[in-house]
């Protein structure tokens, strides 16, 4: 599955961005774009090699967070909540591939109760 949509993402950035380049002409933009692309194909190989993806997802606290972010290392999991501005703060989880395409299939509120049974038992 992350291959194909891996794979569809990249043709189609790749056909959005020749066209911008024959129609804009520039080399500094030239150059960006180069660079933005060789960075996503780059991405897309290290997830087909090591299996891993992130999940990201924003969250409305109960409670003021500070400003402070939190880390959390499981057995090959890696749970992040990063502070936003005003009262949210955004979840970046670092799993299996299996596991990341069934985590972004939940709703935001069983979502929420699979990270926090996770951030409970570490």
């Amino acid at each position: 599955m992350i291959f194909i949509t891996g794979l569809i993402g990249i043709v189609g950035l790749g056909m959005f961005l020749g066209i911008m380049l024959w129609w804009v002409q520039a080399l500094p933009l030239i150059i960006i774009v180069f660079v933005v692309f060789a960075l996503l194909l780059y991405d897309w190989i290290q997830t087909l090699r090591f299996g891993q993806s992130g999940v990201v997802a924003n969250f409305e606290c109960e409670m003021p967070h500070r400003g402070t972010a939190f880390q959390w290392f499981f057995d090959s999991d890696i749970l992040a909540w990063l502070p936003l501005s005003g009262n949210r703060l955004s979840m970046v989880w670092s799993t299996q591939s299996a596991y990341a395409d069934e985590l972004v299939a939940l709703d935001a509120a069983a979502l929420a109760t699979v990270r926090n049974a996770l951030q409970v038992r570490g």
